[in-house]
């Protein structure tokens, strides 16, 4: 199986540097040309999707059809962003000026503590285990699946591909990685 990650193209949320987690919103303009060069880079590739998995979130479903129009795209919700809790929405001065003590734990101790009312990244690894696992249950060996998801979600599945405790694998807006199994 190969697996082709991709993270959703660019938000006006994301371009306003905006913690965006659960919060339902489309892709901008910018966001549509970032995933249309990213579907011209995985055509010259020469990627054609058996199987297509995303967030359940606007952003990840509009980048999912353009870069595999026609297919049916599979909703895991374990695939979502991390959720920010009550930082989400915010820039990261706004939070730190909401709840100061919150917002200097959750960075002090990110691994096993969220924003107030969000999720650690041991929560949000936690997810994305479970839905890689059900992509490696139902995916045959010579499929070429498509994950379309979010930055937090990416990073935590790459380090867990790659055996790593922390993220090391920050993804820009449309950004992609592979994998072979």
């Amino acid at each position: 199986m190969r697996l082709i990650c991709v993270r959703h193209g660019a938000t006006p949320l994301s371009q306003q540097k905006r913690l965006c987690g659960w919060t339902d919103v489309a892709l901008s303009a910018l966001g549509r040309e970032q995933v249309a060069h990213t579907a011209q880079e995985l055509h010259r590739g020469g990627y054609r999707f058996t199987k297509v998995y995303v967030s359940p979130l606007l952003r990840c479903q509009e980048t999912a059809r353009l870069l595999a129009p026609g297919r049916e795209i599979i909703p895991l919700v374990e695939m979502k962003e991390s959720f920010y809790g009550a930082f989400e929405g915010m820039d990261h001065a706004q939070a730190q000026r909401a709840d100061p003590e919150g917002y200097r734990r959750w960075m002090e101790h990110w691994r096993t503590v969220g924003p107030p009312g969000g999720e650690s990244y041991a929560q949000v690894l936690a997810r994305v285990r479970c839905g890689f696992d059900q992509i490696m249950e139902t995916a045959g060996q010579t499929d070429t699946v498509l994950l379309v998801s979010h930055a937090g979600a990416l990073s935590a599945l790459y380090a867990l591909l790659n055996g790593q405790e922390e993220p090391v694998c920050h993804l820009r807006p449309a950004g992609w990685f592979a994998a072979g199994f």
